[in-house]
């Protein structure tokens, strides 16, 4: 009997900046938490995270950071 091992799709830049763009918009477990909350914890974890593969941080934290000035009327 042989196995195939199924390849994992690898997170990209695109799919980090989309799940920015919904962030607190689409999870029923935050629903509750203001966007802008959401927002401003991503940019605080974001800090701390040492392995981003294949995701552009650099652009992810500037997605993160217009957007959270967006939320908040800039």
């Amino acid at each position: 009997m042989q196995y195939v091992v199924k390849e994992e799709k690898k997170h990209t830049t695109k799919d980090e900046l989309k799940y920015i763009d919904n962030i607190g918009r689409y999870s029923e477990h935050t629903l509750n938490i203001p966007r802008v909350e959401m927002l401003k914890k991503y940019l605080e974890v974001s800090i701390l995270k040492q392995n981003w593969g294949d995701v552009d941080k650099k652009l992810a934290i500037t997605h993160a950071s217009n957007e959270f000035k967006r939320e908040q009327g800039f």
